[in-house]
C-alpha cells in the first residue's frame, strides 16, 4: 500500500468517527434545543411543531424593546408605569373599498396564573385610557389572488395621572368578517374567535419581557403566600447548595472510603464492600416517601430536643 493511499484510508476513517461524534451529538442536543424553542412560545403545547413563531423575529424584538422603554422606560421588561404612553400601529387588508370598523379594549385580564393568581395585582383596564384604532392610511393592495386595500390603523394607549406600576396591558382588537391582519407593530399572542381578534397579552413587554416571558413569569408568579417575595430564586440557591455540599461531601468521604477499601487490610472489609455496593443499587425512588417521613417527624421525634418540630423546609434536611 502505497503511503498516499494509507493517508486517504485514515483520513476517511477520521471523517466516520468525527461524522457519527457529530450525528451523536445532534441527536442528543436537538431535544434540548427544541425543548428550549417550545419554551420561549406563548402556547409551549403548540402542535405540529414550527421553528417561525413571534419570539424569534427581530422586528417583534426592536418592538418590544421599543415599546417597553416608551411604557415604563425599562425596554428590557417593559411594563406601564404613570405619565406615559405607547402607540401601536395594526395594517388590515379587505376588499371593500369603506374602511372595516375595528374595536380595541383593554380586557380586565387577570394578570398571572398559578399561583401568581392568588396575589392581588392591579388591572389595566382600571388604570389606562385607550384611544382609537384611528385609520390614517389606506394603500391599494393585493392578498393572493384578491385584490382590496391595506387600511392602517393607530392607537394610543395612556396612563394618566399616579397609581401602581402595571406589570402587563393586555390588548384585544376585533375586526369584521372579510378583514385580515397583515401586520402590526408587535405581532399578537393568539388569535381568537376564528381569526377575528387579534389579541396581545401584553403590549408593553420589553425586550427580555417578550422573548424569555415564560421565564419571567416563573420568576415573577412563583411568590410566597406569605412574605410575597419570589420563590424561584430560593430553590435556585437550594439546589445550588444542595449540589455543592455534596459534590465536597462526596469527594472527601469517597475518597477516604476508597483509600481504605483499596489499601487497608481489615476484618469485614468484604462485608463492608459489599454492603456499600447494595445500597447504590437501591433507586432513590424507593426511599422518597420513607425519607419524607422521617424528616417530618424530625428524625422520629429526636429533633424535638432542640426545640424544631420539624426538619421539612430546613437546611438541616437537605
Amino acid at each position: 500500500m502505497s503511503p498516499m493511499e494509507a493517508a486517504r484510508r485514515r483520513w476517511a476513517r477520521l471523517a466516520w468517527v468525527y461524522g457519527l461524534l457529530l450525528a451523536f451529538g445532534v441527536f442528543f442536543v436537538g431535544p434540548f434545543l427544541m425543548g428550549f424553542l417550545a419554551s420561549l412560545k406563548a402556547n409551549p403545547l403548540e402542535w405540529p411543531f414550527t421553528l417561525a413563531f413571534a419570539q424569534v423575529r427581530p422586528k417583534n424584538w426592536a418592538a418590544a424593546f421599543r415599546l417597553g422603554a416608551m411604557g415604563a422606560g425599562d425596554p428590557w421588561l417593559g411594563g406601564m408605569r404613570p405619565g406615559r404612553e405607547v402607540t401601536l400601529e395594526v395594517a388590515y387588508f379587505s376588499r371593500e373599498a369603506a374602511p372595516p370598523e375595528l374595536t380595541a379594549t383593554v380586557p380586565r385580564r387577570k394578570p398571572g396564573a398559578g399561583m401568581g393568581a392568588v396575589f392581588e395585582s392591579p388591572y389595566a383596564a382600571d388604570h389606562v385610557r385607550l384611544s382609537g384604532p384611528t385609520l390614517v392610511a389606506r394603500t391599494p393592495a393585493r392578498l393572493g389572488q384578491e385584490g382590496g386595500y391595506v387600511y392602517r390603523y393607530r392607537l394610543r394607549i395612556a396612563y394618566p395621572g399616579e397609581g401602581p406600576y402595571l406589570e402587563r396591558v393586555p390588548l384585544d382588537l376585533e375586526a369584521p368578517r372579510g378583514a385580515f391582519l397583515v401586520g402590526a407593530t408587535l405581532d399578537p399572542t393568539r388569535f381568537e374567535r376564528r381569526g377575528r381578534v387579534a389579541s396581545w397579552d401584553n403590549v408593553t413587554p420589553g425586550l427580555l419581557g417578550y422573548v424569555f416571558h415564560n421565564y419571567v413569569r416563573a420568576f415573577r408568579e412563583t411568590r410566597s403566600l406569605e412574605t410575597g417575595q419570589s420563590l424561584f430564586l430560593r430553590w435556585t440557591l437550594n439546589s445550588l447548595f444542595l449540589s455543592l455540599v455534596k459534590v465536597l461531601t462526596t469527594l472527601v468521604f469517597a475518597s477516604m472510603a476508597g483509600y481504605a477499601l483499596a489499601r487497608l487490610r481489615f476484618p469485614g472489609r468484604q462485608a463492608l464492600f459489599l454492603f456499600m455496593l447494595f445500597s447504590m443499587m437501591v433507586p432513590g425512588q424507593v426511599t422518597f416517601i420513607s425519607n419524607y417521613l422521617v424528616l417530618k417527624d424530625g428524625i422520629f421525634g429526636l429533633s424535638r430536643l432542640f426545640g424544631v418540630e420539624t426538619l421539612l423546609n430546613t437546611y438541616a434536611g437537605l
